[in-house]
């Protein structure tokens, strides 16, 4: 055994190894019974030659390579990329739980306004770049507001405060309205995923209708997809919660951000 330390295992080695140890695990007069029915280690010298695995393993290890080659000159601007938009995602999130705190301590009303600044560098003397517009809603609030583009029934279950709409399930959550630039004339930076969720491309989506072909084609224009995949979804994690809305608010979030021209979120 010592002199295999340091090599890839073979298959044939590993097959002998699994039956030894099975073997090994039997009480000892199964053992016996199980003994002549085993198969028999084999040899390495036996089947050298037959079995590819090594060009397999070395083929596999070139692939890996020349995709991560592909992106290795850019880690660091991904890196510094991702830090920037994760300090923006906890300023964002501490915004809002702040203005959650101002919401329930006054009681109201909805929806809540408040907005916060971004794209200031003390370190480099800059000041505030944009302001970012918010608004937080709640369940019943937001359908009563967009009452004409709900059926008359969804609009009893709110006022009757029943179903999708009773206290366990009249949650919070936040619209983007709009980035207003403070510097300078330049577009304002704005949310860089605002579109996607806009464009109800986050999770599986529209499943049909007029809203998934133009989904379809939105993603398709940023080059997600295969030509002949008949459906692209290259941000469906396939989790609830997990760049989708929990499984509880999907339905509901989905059919309020097409009553809105805001952008949704949390």
């Amino acid at each position: 055994m010592g002199g295999s330390l340091g090599r890839e295992e073979r298959p044939e080695e590993s097959a002998s190894k699994h039956v030894r140890y099975w073997l090994e695990s039997l009480p000892s007069a199964e053992r016996l019974v199980f003994i002549p029915w085993a198969l028999s280690g084999v040899h390495p010298s036996r089947v050298w030659g037959l079995t590819n695995g090594h060009k397999v393993r070395q083929a596999q290890r070139e692939l890996r390579k020349a995709e991560t080659d592909a992106v290795v000159p850019q880690f660091a601007a991904i890196r510094a990329e991702a830090h920037f938009r994760h300090n923006r995602l906890v300023r964002l999130r501490q915004a809002y739980y702040a203005a959650v705190e101002r919401l329930q301590a006054q009681g109201g009303p909805f929806p809540y306004a408040f907005s916060y600044e971004e794209g200031a560098d003390s370190v480099r003397g800059l000041p505030p770049q944009e302001r970012l517009h918010f608004q937080t809603w709640d369940r019943r609030s937001f359908v009563l507001a967009h009452a004409g583009h709900y059926h008359p029934q969804t609009l009893k279950s709110v006022h009757a405060q029943r179903g999708a709409f009773t206290a366990g399930r009249n949650g919070y959550f936040l619209e983007f309205l709009r980035a207003e630039r403070l510097s300078d004339s330049s577009p304002p930076e704005g949310l860089w995923f605002a579109e996607i969720l806009q464009m109800g491309a986050l999770g599986r989506g529209a499943t049909n209708g007029e809203r998934f072909l133009d989904t379809q084609r939105w993603l398709r224009a940023w080059g997600y997809g295969e030509e002949n995949a008949a459906t692209v979804r290259p941000f469906d994690s396939r989790m609830a919660g997990l760049l989708s809305w929990p499984k509880a608010d999907s339905h509901f979030m989905s059919e309020a951000q097409e009553r809105t021209a805001g952008v949704l979120i949390l």
